[in-house]
């Protein structure tokens, strides 16, 4: 049970990330009008992939790498962009152990041990804490969706047309042939230094999108793993 109740901690631990601060403006390159109409039209093919998934509902199977080992439960997700994430953890009889919600301010849990249920609370100052940096909501919401975060900003071209990065923040993203996106890298405030990297892979069809079914973060020595089973966007249903 302890080991159970230490991995629901990590569940909440991770799958909550505070309100960070927006970081400097990062250096630019100068574009040339091809290649900006073409980063134009990247950007608007973007944002109307996310509106037709602004809720992605999921039931997935969660893997949790650090130097303690390998943790991995079955999880219940509800995400509605930008930033509101719910998530249940449950066992192989469909009985829920974990539940995390947020109200946008404080992080809440529900934990179920052998006494019953266990709850708490935890805030932003806390989570910085664990991460060793602010990390926005805004910005685990949109990995755990399969999609990008900061599209409020503009897309620039690097040297080729595979590398792009947001106008005043140090992240780049890489896509493929087809234009979906393969991985995305945050940088700290200078842009010098790897934060943590998001990767998609197993992208399927699911009516006129393409969504990756399978998700990987790396946070340093640490690595969070989704493996989709089944999806729904923008449904009002609230089970499968």
């Amino acid at each position: 049970m302890k080991t159970k109740f230490c991995f629901a901690i990590t569940i909440v631990s991770f799958l909550f990330a505070c309100q960070g601060k927006q970081p400097p403006s990062a250096s630019l390159r100068l574009f040339s009008a091809h290649e900006t109409v073409f980063s134009r039209m990247l950007h608007q093919r973007f944002l109307a992939e996310q509106s037709t998934r602004s809720v992605v509902r999921g039931l997935a199977e969660m893997t949790w790498r650090d130097s303690h080992g390998t943790r991995t439960s079955d999880v219940a997700l509800h995400l509605q962009l930008p930033h509101d994430l719910t998530a249940e953890a449950f066992d192989a009889l469909a009985d829920v152990w974990a539940k995390i919600r947020t109200d946008g301010k404080k992080f809440f849990f529900e934990v179920l041990t052998d006494r019953g249920k266990r709850r708490g609370k935890t805030t932003e100052r806390h989570l910085a804490k664990f991460f060793s940096f602010e990390w926005e909501t805004e910005e685990f919401v949109a990995a755990l969706a399969g999609t990008l975060p900061f599209l409020t900003s503009d897309i620039f071209l690097e040297e080729n047309r595979s590398l792009f990065h947001f106008q005043q923040r140090p992240f780049t993203f890489r896509i493929d042939q087809k234009g979906r996106v393969l991985s995305y890298r945050r940088g700290d405030e200078s842009g010098t230094k790897t934060l943590y990297e998001v990767h998609f892979s197993d992208y399927r069809l699911h009516g006129k999108t393409f969504f990756p079914y399978r998700v990987v973060i790396k946070l340093q020595e640490r690595e969070l793993s989704l493996r989709y089973r089944e999806v729904k966007f923008n449904e009002d249903e609230k089970s499968f």
